[in-house]
């Protein structure tokens, strides 16, 4: 749907009604997560009780899920243990060095959880090793860091560190030291020789990896020529989708310890028109181990993209019959009506017509068809007398599908950025979009057809 310039700004009622939606999406956004931290806290439950039984099967079984990347920065070492075996071996390894020591059972005083989009997270807990009489075998406090990640069987640790507690990070040195390495990181990615170069300066092998597409799974490399012929199989696939270069959008870095650091990552790949590579504004999690030659890079973990989840079945016009009917509600002081076809003869199409103080402000035409592997919508926005508003129709490709919803990113010079439509499950019909200069908008409809 365009918006022409009449109404881009909508005055105080929208800018209300804009918030009361935000707030309801905050409020999903945070039940969704609220789940999440429950169900990871169940699991850190299960870790805690399973240690203390010293059950290195367990663990492996249901805690786990290999490959696991295992950082001893104390001892400036780590490792990648590769299946469930090697797992069960390090943490029957593990208890045995401990019981060595005195131990009989730990203890844990509390727990953070740090969200990494939808299916990632890292957890953080203080805990300490206690002999049979109560007393911490030194160091009487210690933390542990793990990265969670959301798996078919449920959320499962794919890394795990641990550090005495007064093991304390120089944080405006190692936020300094870790922002130069990212731009460095960045820069060598836009070089002539990207993966020879980020293989030689920035990577640490063994090293573990999880991109952003669908169905997502982590792996590990574990020699430098691997990482190379990746990396540069990834930057080439990149190339030939038109990269002209990668560029920074947000970086905060998350110093843990003296020798471990989490940095948190938002870029955008970039085409030379300068528009974005979809998916736009990927974020990545890096985790940093300070090596005797210097910060190196041991992980490279997307988050979950929500438009690659919803791609699970392909683009389809037959999938779309949920906006079939008619719909309608407030823009503002005006009305917005929306009238849709069934799809047929692989299109499907819409009548737009947005009214104010009973006259007729604009009718705009959509059209969705199937094209490549995709689907396209063009839309023509008119005016009173149906001059058309620019003189081409605007471009967009679907990036997402679901069963209710679907979601395109623009394609044309002068297209929307991104447009969304969805059914909710009480029924609301959702446009979500952002206009080409930046503006966000969100218009909520209801049916307009019930009983005709």
């Amino acid at each position: 749907m365009e918006i022409n310039g009449k109404i881009s700004i909508l005055g105080h009622v929208i800018f209300v009604v804009l918030l009361l939606m935000a707030a309801d999406c905050q409020r999903s956004e945070a039940a969704e997560a609220a789940n999440s931290l429950s169900a990871m806290k169940t699991v850190m439950d299960r870790f805690i009780k399973l240690f203390n039984a010293t059950d290195a099967k367990a663990i492996s079984q249901e805690i786990y899920a290999a490959p696991v990347l295992q950082i001893n920065p104390e001892a400036d070492e780590h490792q990648v243990l590769k299946t469930e075996e090697e797992v069960e071996k390090f943490w029957a390894d593990q208890f045995e060095a401990i019981k060595s020591k005195g131990w009989v059972r730990s203890t844990v005083d509390d727990i953070d959880f740090r969200m990494a989009g939808s299916d990632m997270a890292i957890a953080s807990i203080r805990f300490s090793r206690l002999r049979a009489n109560g007393e911490p075998i030194p160091p009487a406090r210690r933390i542990a860091n793990y990265v969670f990640l959301k798996t078919n069987e449920g959320w499962r640790i794919i890394l795990v560190s641990s550090h005495p507690e007064q093991d304390k990070p120089s944080v405006a040195q190692t936020t300094e030291t870790l922002a130069q390495l990212m731009d460095r990181y960045v820069d060598l990615l836009n070089g002539k020789e990207p993966a020879a170069g980020v293989v030689r300066d920035i990577y640490r092998h063994p090293r573990l990896s999880l991109g952003f597409s669908e169905p997502r799974s982590h792996g590990a490399t574990l020699t430098e020529p691997e990482s190379k012929e990746r990396l540069s199989g990834y930057l080439n696939k990149l190339k030939s989708e038109g990269l002209d270069e990668i560029v920074v959008d947000d970086l905060k870095v998350w110093p843990v310890s003296r020798k471990l650091a989490f940095v948190e990552l938002v870029s955008n790949r970039v085409g030379s028109d300068g528009t974005p590579i979809p998916p736009a504004n990927t974020p990545f999690t890096y985790v940093w181990l300070k090596k005797k030659s210097g910060w190196r890079m041991i992980a490279t973990l997307a988050h979950r993209m929500e438009e690659n989840r919803l791609k699970a079945e392909a683009f389809s016009i037959d999938r779309l019959d949920w906006l079939t009917g008619r719909w309608q509600g407030p823009l503002g002081d005006a009305v917005l009506e929306e009238a849709w076809l069934p799809p047929k003869a692989d299109t499907l199409g819409a009548v737009v017509r947005l009214t104010r103080n009973g006259k007729t402000e604009f009718v705009e035409i959509i059209k969705i068809e199937e094209a490549g592997e995709t689907l396209e919508l063009r839309l023509q926005i008119f005016d009173s007398e149906l001059k058309p508003h620019v003189a081409e129709p605007r471009v967009h490709h679907a990036v997402a599908q679901d069963k209710h919803s679907i979601t395109f990113h623009g394609v044309s010079p002068k297209a929307h950025r991104m447009l969304k439509y969805k059914v909710t499950e009480s029924g609301q019909f959702i446009i979500l979009l952002e206009t080409i200069d930046g503006q966000e908008l969100t218009i909520e409809l209801t049916r307009s057809d019930q009983g005709s």
